[in-house]
């Protein structure tokens, strides 16, 4: 099964002074499956990080994007039937990805 995070766990395994970082990098790092992010959320915690944390995090949170640590994933830019598969739910969208 895949993992797909938001910015927020991202923002909070970045941040060295979030109590339960240790906690959640270990949930993400167990993980079997991918990590899977949007370009959007990897654009947003990239945002998030280096404003907030500076650029040594900033650069960090993007080796990790390079090494493969997560998979990138999201709408085909080419083809918009995507569109017809989402769902909209009360907080957000949600697109089927296949595999």
């Amino acid at each position: 099964m895949a993992l797909i995070l938001d910015a927020g766990p991202l923002f909070a395994m970045a941040d060295r002074t979030y109590s339960r970082r240790d906690v959640l990098r270990g949930l993400i790092e167990g993980e079997r499956g991918p990590v899977v992010l949007s370009p959007y959320v990897a654009a947003e915690a990239d945002h998030l990080i280096g404003r907030r944390l500076g650029p040594q995090a900033e650069r960090l949170f993007l080796q990790d994007l390079a090494s493969g640590t997560y998979e990138i994933e999201g709408p085909p830019t080419t083809n918009t039937s995507w569109w017809s598969r989402s769902t909209r739910t009360d907080r957000a969208w949600v697109w089927p990805i296949s595999r």
